[in-house]
């Protein structure tokens, strides 16, 4: 099955994959890096995949509008430059893209 395919489906796979291209996106735009985008996105995952299910008996959490809101208008924290680096936008730094953490334990 293509991922392409999922957009138009209203199932649960179609939900999660919904969900998984916000939470990409955020990412990939570096938003991740300020606290309160990562605990939306912490929050949004934990919806998604087994948590969806009707079979789940914890309680599921969903995202108000106001909070899927911020996370898909959040502006990005990177800029990619044509070499291949990153500018930091918040130090104004640029890094190649292995020098980013993305999360840490």
């Amino acid at each position: 099955m293509l991922l392409g395919c999922c957009a138009g489906v209203d199932g649960v796979l179609g939900k999660d994959f919904h969900d998984f291209k916000i939470i990409s996106k955020a990412v990939y735009e570096g938003a991740h890096r300020k606290e309160e985008i990562r605990s939306l996105i912490l929050k949004l995952s934990n919806t998604m995949n087994n948590f969806r299910l009707s079979t789940y008996e914890g309680v599921v959490q969903y995202l108000n509008k106001e909070e899927l809101n911020i996370l898909t208008t959040v502006a990005p924290t990177i800029e990619r430059l044509m070499d291949g680096r990153v500018r930091d936008n918040i130090t104004k730094k640029k890094y190649y893209l292995d020098k980013l953490v993305v999360y840490t334990k």
